[in-house]
């Protein structure tokens, strides 16, 4: 992916790696906590940063899927120019 078109540069990838991995949770059931575990993927939920990292994502998708349509869309690679 390449973020730096989009927002990201190097220091801003370095940040957000340090504030995403190594992460650590523990489960509270019954009122009892869980031994500790390590999270290794996905974003935090209720962290601000977040959905602007989704958007930014969500975001080269789309424009990665539409570079090359012209006009319309292309369906099994015939274009089809008006749905």
């Amino acid at each position: 992916m390449d973020v730096e078109r989009y927002w990201c540069g190097p220091e801003d990838r370095n940040l957000i790696a340090k504030l995403y991995l190594g992460q650590r949770a523990v489960t509270r059931i019954d009122g009892e906590l869980s031994g500790c575990c390590i999270i290794g993927q996905g974003g935090r939920q209720g962290c601000p940063l977040s959905p602007l990292l989704f958007n930014i994502y969500i975001q080269y998708v789309n424009n990665e899927a539409l570079e090359n349509i012209q006009e319309g869309v292309k369906v099994g690679g015939v274009l089809i120019p008006a749905i």
